[in-house]
């Protein structure tokens, strides 16, 4: 089960939950201006270093949905990089050290607006190179959370990161924040929404609950028990 909705009469709630083992995150809550929290760096592949940057002041004013807030780390190729010219600039983690875990995941938030040629990629460095994971030239949701699995990239070693690269041509921009490097329990299941009833103050004995579960480990998971108080 990985993810599921199911009607329950006064049943809400979750049997099975070990916690993730931690491995990076970030928020971006210490960068100002053009400089990243501690650790990452700014890599110009392509462009003007005087102003082709990832910004974390939010330069041109996005209005970026729940629950990316500020400060959040944004390519504004159409504000900022007005310059004109090819725009290849990635924003790139410190090294992690995977080397004791099978199974990692990564997971983030962001905001991506296509047009005018431009493209977000997600990159992880294997101990040798860099390795495309994600990548797209069409607009995404405002904002989508994406999770991959980045195991066969980065399981067993000690020096990987990840990097956000954004190629453009003072085309639109990409947002992104709340960057989770992971390594999930393999028993670990959780109630992520209340779906109804949504309000009352007159329920009856058989009023249906229904809720939505998500099974965030690795191993497959049937009959755990769900309970509503």
């Amino acid at each position: 089960m990985n993810k599921t909705l199911l009607t329950l009469m006064f049943w809400v709630g979750f049997a099975i939950a070990l916690t993730a083992q931690p491995i990076l995150t970030e928020d971006f809550s210490t960068a100002t201006g053009a400089t990243p929290p501690a650790g990452w760096t700014q890599n110009v592949i392509a462009g003007d270093t005087a102003f082709d940057e990832w910004r974390f002041d939010n330069p041109g004013s996005l209005s970026v949905g729940s629950p990316v807030s500020d400060p959040f780390a944004v390519f504004d190729s159409d504000d900022y990089s007005s310059g004109g010219g090819p725009e290849n600039v990635a924003l790139e983690s410190p090294p992690f050290d995977a080397s004791a875990f099978t199974t990692i995941s990564l997971e983030f938030d962001h905001f991506f607006l296509e047009g005018f040629g431009g493209e977000y990629n997600v990159e992880v460095f294997d101990g040798t190179s860099w390795v495309s994971v994600l990548s797209g030239t069409t607009s995404t949701t405002n904002p989508q959370s994406d999770s991959i699995d980045i195991s066969a990239q980065v399981a067993g070693v000690s020096n990987a990161q990840v990097r956000f690269r954004w190629v453009g041509d003072f085309s639109f921009f990409w947002a992104v924040d709340n960057v989770n490097i992971f390594a999930p329990a393999a028993n670990d299941v959780g109630v992520v929404s209340i779906i109804e009833p949504v309000s009352s103050c007159a329920f009856s004995n058989a009023v249906p609950v229904t809720v939505r579960i998500f099974n965030f480990g690795t191993a497959p998971q049937t009959g755990f028990p769900v309970g509503y108080q």
